[in-house]
């Protein structure tokens, strides 16, 4: 199984065409900051509802040192060390404040936080649909997509590097963990049954990318 890429069209997508014409209003990014920040909030708690659920010791350990990233953990001195500033939320509301959102905003968006299709996956003990969905699926996206929010937001819109560190942390990591994820994946499939649990997790990834940054065009 191999990770969403451009073959999906995201270099087609008219937000990520409107980022690079500088149409997208600034409000606009303002509420995508927000969104993003939501979802970089509430990712490594799925994973940790993956990990409570999955039985398989390789893909345990491989989740686990995902959501060690996505906290902020890193190794000094011999010791794991949790770094405040660097866990992926903390990142990403960098970039919020820096499009305008304020924290009140973000706060907001987490009490009014809806469950999708993913949650209710790992709710009914889907533990490849949802996998899928998470790596093979949503990661997969990332580093294509996010090279562009890179390179729009700092030619059309001014952002400095330092405001779009998650993005460029996720660009390199999220290649990584969609390849680990696409052989997790298959390491789990065993029957037909398996086969189509994936395939519907990458399908509904994908379905929800595209739908969740049309979200922000005019």
């Amino acid at each position: 199984m191999k990770p969403a890429t451009e073959a999906a069209g995201i270099g087609r997508h008219p937000f990520f065409s409107g980022l690079r014409e500088g149409t997208i209003s600034r409000d606009a990014i303002r509420r995508y900051a927000i969104d993003t920040w939501l979802l970089s909030i509430t990712f490594p708690r799925r994973l940790a509802a993956l990990i409570a659920m999955c039985e398989n010791d390789a893909v345990r350990a491989e989740l686990l040192h995902n959501l060690l990233e996505e906290e902020g953990f890193v190794a000094r001195d011999g010791a794991l060390t949790q770094d405040a500033e660097r866990r992926h939320y903390a990142l990403s509301r960098r970039f919020a404040l820096a499009a305008g959102a304020t924290d009140d905003e973000l706060q907001a968006s987490l009490r009014d936080a809806r469950a999708t299709w993913v949650d209710g996956a790992i709710t009914s003990g889907r533990l490849v649909a949802a996998l899928a969905y998470l790596t093979v699926g949503f990661e997969g996206f990332v580093p294509d997509a996010y090279a562009l929010l890179i390179e729009a937001f700092e030619a059309q819109y001014r952002f400095s590097s330092h405001d779009l560190e998650f993005f460029y942390l996720h660009r390199t990591a999220d290649a990584a963990h969609a390849d680990a994820g696409a052989k997790l994946v298959a390491s789990l499939v065993r029957t037909d049954q398996d086969r189509e649990e994936a395939r519907e997790g990458v399908q509904h990834a994908r379905t929800a990318w595209w739908w969740w940054h049309r979200r922000y065009v005019a």
